[in-house]
């Protein structure tokens, strides 16, 4: 434990070195002040911004940091050391995780909505840590920088599907198997109510789907990136 909170103390300054904390500052800023300045928006437009922060931005800034190291050596200076890879995985996780969770919660304060703080915090832990994974898992084969972000729209876009349900073009029940299906539903029920099934589909597959994940991207560690 004493390491992990070491790594993450370590992991949370590159992160201000490489500008990442900077950025969600200014974008979480952005958003509040829109917030304060519009009033009353819709709720649902409130849900897809809180939700994105953790999502879209862990899956990017992961896979930027996961690059940094691999152009700066990182990566095998890690092998060699005792660190083990769950370490290095939590370490990155609980950091980012954290700079999404304090963003999330000052949006929220600000959107003038109320909300449940218990079901918008898990939402937020469990939705970022599920997005650093699927991210760290994409990046694992990816050289450099440029790749990332010319490859990035076609890795995000399909996990994004089920948010044709969540602005009611669709009702597809196939769009459940995505994992991002059950992270909207749980930061709409930080907002509003949502039915039973859907609590149950929640509770099940968000957690479930997050240990798959973890699994799949310790697999990745092993056979992609420390073998680049």
């Amino acid at each position: 434990m004493k390491k992990i909170l070491k790594l993450t103390l370590w992991e949370l300054t590159l992160q201000a070195r490489q500008h990442i904390i900077t950025i969600v500052a200014v974008i979480t800023l952005i958003y509040s002040l829109a917030f304060t300045y519009f009033g009353e928006l819709p709720t649902k437009f409130i849900i897809l911004l809180i939700s994105t922060d953790p999502t879209m931005l862990g899956f990017l800034f992961i896979g930027v940091l996961i690059l940094f190291e691999k152009g700066s050596k990182t990566i095998e200076a890690v092998v060699v050391t005792p660190i083990k890879k769950s370490e290095y995985l939590f370490a990155k996780i609980i950091s980012l995780t954290g700079i999404a969770l304090v963003a999330s919660l000052i949006m929220a304060f600000t959107s003038q909505k109320d909300f449940n703080l218990l079901v918008l915090s898990v939402a937020v832990l469990l939705s970022s840590t599920q997005f650093l994974l699927i991210g760290f898992i994409g990046v694992s084969r990816i050289q450099t920088v440029n790749q990332y972000i010319f490859t990035f729209p076609f890795l995000i876009s399909p996990l994004m599907l089920p948010l044709l349900n969540f602005f009611e073009f669709t009702d597809s029940l196939l769009l459940y198997i995505f994992p991002f299906q059950a992270c909207l539903l749980l930061f709409e029920a930080a907002f509003e109510p949502i039915l039973l099934w859907q609590w149950i589909y929640v509770l099940v597959y968000l957690p479930l789907s997050t240990i798959g994940f973890y699994f799949l991207a310790l697999k990745f560690y092993d056979d992609y990136l420390i073998q680049n």
